[in-house]
């Protein structure tokens, strides 16, 4: 899979290895969704914005390497924000949230796939920004 369409490709790092995500996977007992490794075997972390559908900047994400996430209740928490952060709940169904970092708890669902999360964060973007217009 290309996420070229939601992501700056030289942004990218060096991907993660199939090592880097089993050994992750063990240490939160947890299996990954396909679409994850997918792109962590893409690029192990990313810093930056999300692409708007119109290849404007728009939200910014931060997605860290494998063996950085960490585990809060059942949501494997991908990145290191302020007050909330972003995370998915492995499982069938898999679901994506944003989460709030010392509580663990789901602030709201933001979809069931790592692309349908991607346009949760591109519509929230929009919206935000029809409000300030």
């Amino acid at each position: 899979m290309s996420f070229t369409e939601y992501f700056s490709p030289d942004r990218f790092d060096s991907p993660a290895t199939e090592d880097d995500l089993t050994h992750a996977e063990e240490k939160l007992g947890v299996t990954f969704p396909d679409d994850l490794r997918a792109f962590w075997l893409t690029t192990a972390t990313y810093n930056g914005n999300v692409h708007m559908a119109n290849g404007t900047d728009g939200p910014y994400l931060r997605v860290l390497h494998p063996s950085s996430v960490t585990k809060t209740g059942d949501i494997v928490v991908f990145g290191r924000g302020e007050d909330w952060d972003f995370g998915v709940v492995p499982g069938h169904p898999t679901r994506w949230v944003d989460v709030e970092r010392d509580s663990g708890e789901e602030l709201s669902e933001l979809g069931a796939t790592f692309v349908g999360f991607l346009e949760s964060l591109r519509n929230e973007h929009a919206e935000q920004d029809d409000l300030f217009a």
